[in-house]
């Protein structure tokens, strides 16, 4: 029997197909860079495990393996696509997509933030000061 899939509204904008940073990426890395925004959380973050990146973004695609994950990201990572950071209390990395609100719209955010962003980042936006700790720190939001 199939598992039923959550169904949410989101959009990924068009102006993807038209990224600098995008068109660099190879093939595979390209494919996988768009097959991820759905799978974030409403501030365009989620944890870094090659095994759940693979059943949850391309379970279908051959292709692309678990073991072939850490090479994609760095590939995203290096086309500024991408900030890869260990945020205190969570075991392990934590993607964040740079340019989150330039590809992706949700019509409604269902997914929860836990994740917290990286130094230097409220949300997805770039701030020009380093947060003053934790407690700066109201879900997700600017202090």
């Amino acid at each position: 029997m199939p598992r039923k899939v959550e169904r949410r509204k989101a959009l990924v904008y068009s102006s993807i197909s038209t990224s600098r940073e995008v068109s660099n990426l190879t093939l595979r890395a390209a494919l996988f860079f768009t097959w991820l925004l759905p799978s974030l959380d409403d501030q365009g973050r989620i944890l870094v495990d090659s095994k759940l990146l693979k059943a949850v973004v391309v379970p279908m695609m051959d292709d692309i393996t678990a073991r072939r994950i850490p090479k994609l990201l760095a590939e995203l990572e290096a086309q500024s696509l991408i900030h890869l950071y260990r945020p205190e209390g969570v075991n392990g990395e934590v993607i964040q997509v740079k340019s989150w609100w330039d590809f992706k719209r949700c019509a409604s955010l269902k997914r929860v933030n836990t994740l917290r962003p990286r130094v230097g980042m409220i949300g997805s936006l770039e701030v020009n000061r380093v947060m003053e700790g934790p407690e700066s720190l109201s879900n997700g939001t600017a202090p």
